[in-house]
């Protein structure tokens, strides 16, 4: 049997190999208030080294992920946790019913902090956004609270209600 060193350069690089992304993100669990959020690991993960997940949370105003209104981590709780997770799973919980959440499984390494520290490089990350269910009683007050009618025809129903975290005022036509 023989064996041939590694070059410097190959040797080197096997060190500056980040992860791939996530794969297959799946929501296992949905409420008015928590989601369960699994994933498989990355197909790349670098040699030698042990992968890690970080989890990042953002507000979005329909389900085309468009709308981002700013990171929601402040308002809601992780479990296990949102950085450095071991396992590929999270539950995020204290989210709002009938709300859309724009979420990131980032996968990493210990060259990801390198690559983000000295180079600005964002970790390869899977992104699944997700809509909140509610009850009906949750439904009946916002209806109750938001929902102004507008005009009834024979053939449609206009509604208006309001947007609360923008403000503004939607119009909605039911045929």
């Amino acid at each position: 049997m023989s064996f041939y060193p590694l070059s410097a350069k190959y040797a080197y690089s096997l060190l500056l190999v980040l992860p791939s992304a996530p794969r297959h993100v799946t929501v296992t669990f949905v409420n008015q208030s928590a989601v369960e959020i699994r994933w498989l690991p990355p197909v790349i993960t670098g040699d030698q080294t042990r992968v890690y997940y970080d989890v990042s949370c953002r507000k979005a105003c329909d389900s085309n992920n468009t709308c981002l209104e700013g990171y929601c981590e402040r308002d809601v709780s992780y479990i296990p946790n949102k950085e450095g997770l071991n396992v590929t799973q999270v539950i995020v919980a204290d989210l709002s019913p009938f709300g859309y959440y724009s979420f990131k499984i980032y996968a990493k390494n210990r060259v990801s902090e390198v690559a983000e520290r000295r180079h600005k490089v964002e970790g390869s990350f899977i992104a699944i956004v997700i809509r909140t269910t509610g009850s009906c009683e949750l439904l009946m007050e916002f209806v109750q609270n938001h929902l102004y009618h507008e005009s009834v025809t024979r053939n449609s129903v206009s509604l208006v209600y309001l947007v609360t975290q923008s403000k503004k005022y939607m119009h909605f036509t039911v045929c």
